[in-house]
């Protein structure tokens, strides 16, 4: 029976884990900081760069690529631009 010992938050502890496993939630976080990183850019760059950098990536990018995932942050910016 658990004691509750071996679970954060719901989830397993991170010190529970074998080290594939966490070596894992540290390349997640890692991707997660270069994401917001990333956003943090865009936000701070113009309308005009912005949307030159959405024609330099293709449109039919393949799903889960890094190419796909920026166009898909360049679009996310360029929305919250239009609702502001």
């Amino acid at each position: 029976m658990s004691t509750g010992a071996d679970t954060y938050g719901g989830e397993p502890s991170p010190m529970s884990l074998d080290i594939e496993s966490r070596e894992h939630l540290d390349l997640i976080a890692d991707l997660r900081d270069a994401i917001a990183m990333i956003e943090e850019h865009l936000r701070r760059t113009d309308d005009l760069n912005l949307h030159w950098l959405e024609t330099k990536l293709p449109r039919k990018a393949k799903a889960g690529s890094a190419e796909m995932v920026m166009l898909l942050l360049i679009y996310r910016e360029m929305e919250n631009r239009r609702r502001r």
